[in-house]
Order: structure tokens, then C-alpha cells, then sequence
């Protein structure tokens, strides 16, 4: 796998007559979807409150014993499988679309505000939408991983011996 398969390449999309200039994802914005991803599991200790208001006391206390333990995955990192699963949703969709095009763009500085710019597009012309942000952030590797169960391979970054600078290898 080549950094440009992981870095993605950029591109221009148009949507409702306005061109946008999409950018890469960095490793930074591969961190902020994964935290996106955290941050949208279900807490199973609010859950089982909900559920236990409903029940006696000791069926209650074992309910919220039990969620307490189930928390312990909670703030895991998300697997590919995961992040795939968020980007096969149209709200990972939004999600990543502002993650692409917020550097070009700095008006679009929420994924509410990447949300406003998509209602332009159909629902025929998501696939396409999809394809172009997939090319421009570079999310291509790790769906490819997700399908194959294993991470995908990035670039190795090690200084350069001769003047200090860093140098990306695969």
C-alpha cells in the first residue's frame, strides 16, 4: 500500500452550483472520527437506569452492576469495523464530508454546517458524493482493511539521518 492510498488524493465536488475543494485526512482528523465514533456508543450505565426504574430494587442493583461491567469497552478504540460501520451511515458520511472540506473551507466549521451544505444533494446522487469524499480522504485503505479484518498498513515516519527532517517510507 502506497501513502498516496492512505493520504488520499483531494478533489473539487460541486454541490447546489457551488464547487467545494475537498482536502485529505490527516491523522489528526483519522483521530477525531474515531473520538466521533466513542462518543456516539451507547452508555450502558445510562441505559440500564432507564431500564431499572422499571424493576424491583434487586433486580435493579444487578442490571446496574452488570452495565458497570459492560463499560469497560466503552472508550475503546474503534475497530476498522467500527469506522466503516460509521462511514456506511449518512451521518458518517456528513461526518468525513466536513472532515474533508473544512480546510478549504472554513465556513463550514461544524459537521451541522457540512450537514446544511448536503441537503442539496439526492439521495440518487449520495453514491457519487460518497465515491468522490472516499477518493479525496484516502478512507478507501481502511475500508479495504474492514473487508479484510486487518488494519491497514501506513507509512512509517523515521527522521532522516543526514539533516533532521522526516522522511515517510511504507
Amino acid at each position: 500500500m502506497s501513502l498516496k492510498d492512505v493520504a488520499g488524493t483531494g478533489t473539487t465536488i460541486e454541490i447546489g452550483g457551488t464547487t467545494y475543494r475537498l482536502g485529505t485526512l490527516g491523522i489528526g482528523s483519522l483521530a477525531e472520527m474515531e473520538d466521533e465514533v466513542i462518543r456516539r456508543r451507547a452508555n450502558p450505565i445510562d441505559l440500564a437506569k432507564k431500564a431499572a426504574s422499571e424493576l424491583p430494587p434487586e433486580r435493579a442493583d444487578h442490571l446496574l452492576s452488570e452495565a458497570v461491567k459492560a463499560c469497560g469497552g466503552l472508550l475503546d478504540a474503534p475497530t476498522s469495523r467500527d469506522l466503516t460501520a460509521f462511514w456506511d451511515s449518512i451521518s458518517g458520511k456528513v461526518f468525513v464530508f466536513w472532515l474533508v472540506v473544512r480546510t478549504h473551507h472554513p465556513e463550514i466549521d461544524s459537521p451541522q454546517k457540512a450537514r446544511e451544505v448536503l441537503k442539496a444533494v439526492s439521495l440518487t446522487e449520495i453514491p457519487a458524493l460518497a465515491e468522490k469524499v472516499i477518493e479525496a480522504s484516502g478512507l478507501q485503505a481502511f475500508a479495504d482493511a474492514a473487508k479484510n479484518s486487518k488494519p491497514p498498513a501506513l507509512p512509517t515516519i523515521h527522521p532522516h539521518e543526514s539533516r533532521g527532517l522526516l522522511s515517510i517510507g511504507s
